[in-house]
């Protein structure tokens, strides 16, 4: 898309009189032979100590905390700008930390879900055992099928590897 002089310089005026230091860090960047230091100087306040971005860098949330998106686009920033090297290794130390971090928690999250279905009341096999005409090796047969026949723990271990499938 081509805009005519005129619309640029609306563009930019509104950029000088509502941007944030970045946006105008990036409009000098692209439009008018700005430093592109200026660029990593403006990310680096929206940067937290754990590495990671927050602090509004993403318009849609103003959460100060460190957040993906934040992160990812600090990193869309970053490397626009023709990235350090000490930037690009915080980021990704960072994204390794918070991914590393979320391994324990998705295995405790899983082990509540299958012990809350686990404990529920309903039997999986009630139906069967209220029907008459299901005999009791049909019975035995569907236990050992969905593994209620062995210890909790191997149950588990096939329910988890099942959502890993």
């Amino acid at each position: 898309m081509k805009l005519s002089k005129q619309e640029q310089i609306k563009i930019k005026n509104w950029l000088y009189g509502s941007g944030r230091d970045l946006d105008i860090s990036r409009l000098n960047y692209h439009f008018e032979d700005g430093d592109p230091v200026n660029i990593l100087h403006c990310i680096s306040i929206y940067q937290n100590k754990d590495g990671g971005f927050g602090n509004g860098l993403d318009n849609a949330s103003m959460n100060p905390y460190s957040t993906y998106t934040s992160t990812a686009i600090a990193l869309k920033h970053i490397v626009e700008a023709g990235y350090d090297k000490d930037s690009k290794d915080e980021v990704l130390d960072y994204i390794l930390k918070r991914i590393l971090q979320s391994i324990p928690l998705l295995i405790i999250v899983s082990i509540i879900s299958f012990f809350i279905i686990r404990l529920s009341p309903v039997d999986p096999l009630a139906e069967l055992k209220l029907n008459p005409s299901v005999s009791k090796e049909t019975l035995q047969k569907e236990t050992e099928r969905l593994g209620l026949d062995k210890p909790i723990i191997v149950q588990y271990g096939k329910w988890a590897k099942s959502f890993v499938k």
